[in-house]
C-alpha cells in the first residue's frame, strides 16, 4: 500500500463505520480490520480517532464547496431560474440517493454537539456555503430576477435554511417532495418569465 492510499483507506473506513455504527463505536481496531493494517500504522497517519473523523468530514465536504453551477454569465431570468432549480435538485437528489451519506450526516450532526473541532469546521463550511449562495443571489438581484429587493444575505440564509430543512426530512420522503418544495420556493422568490 502506498502512503497516500493507506491514508485514504483509513478515512474511507471511518466514513463507513461512522455511518454504520456511529462515531463512538468506530474504534481504531475496527478501522485496522477494514483497512488490513495494524494500530501503529494508523497512528503514523493520525494522532487519534477524532483527527480521523475530522479528516473524513473534510473529505466529504471537499466536493461540496463549489456546488453552485457557473452562473456569472447569465443575463436573463429563464436561465437564472434554471440554475436556481438545478441547485436544489442536485443537492436533494444527491443526498437522497446515498443512504450511507444520510447516516454519516446524521452522525456528524450528533458529533458536532460534542466535538469542538467538528463544530468549528462545520461553522466555517457553512459560512463559505452561505457566502457562495449570497454571491449567487446578488447576481440574481443584479439581473432583476427576484420579486423582492431584500438583502442578498437574507435571501441566501432563507435558501440555506430551506435546503437544511429539506435535508432533515429527506430520510423519510422521496426526493421529488423535496424538489417540489425547492421549486415552489423558486416560484415564490423569482419573477415569472
Amino acid at each position: 500500500m502506498t502512503e497516500n492510499n493507506t491514508r485514504e483507506k483509513i478515512i474511507s473506513a471511518m466514513y463507513s463505520l461512522s455511518a454504520e455504527k456511529g462515531y463512538d463505536r468506530s474504534s481504531i481496531g475496527l478501522i485496522c480490520e477494514l483497512v488490513g493494517i495494524t494500530k501503529p500504522s494508523v497512528y503514523f497517519y493520525f494522532k487519534n480517532k477524532e483527527e480521523i473523523f475530522l479528516e473524513t468530514i473534510k473529505t466529504v465536504f471537499h466536493d461540496d464547496i463549489s456546488w453552485i453551477p457557473d452562473y456569472k454569465d447569465i443575463k436573463d431570468l429563464k436561465e437564472y431560474k434554471k440554475v436556481f432549480r438545478k441547485i436544489g435538485k442536485g443537492v436533494i437528489s444527491g443526498f437522497h440517493s446515498d443512504t450511507e451519506r444520510q447516516k454519516f450526516m446524521s452522525e456528524l450532526s450528533i458529533q458536532a454537539t460534542r466535538i469542538a473541532a467538528v463544530r468549528d469546521f462545520l461553522n466555517v463550511h457553512r459560512s463559505k456555503r452561505l457566502e457562495e449562495m449570497k454571491d449567487f443571489v446578488e447576481h440574481g438581484l443584479k439581473i432583476n430576477a427576484f420579486r423582492t429587493k431584500n438583502e442578498a444575505a437574507k435571501i441566501a440564509k432563507l435558501l440555506d435554511i430551506t435546503l437544511l430543512a429539506i435535508g432533515d426530512h429527506m430520510m423519510n420522503e422521496p426526493p421529488s417532495n423535496g424538489i417540489a418544495v425547492w421549486n415552489a420556493l423558486a416560484d415564490a422568490l423569482l419573477k415569472e418569465e
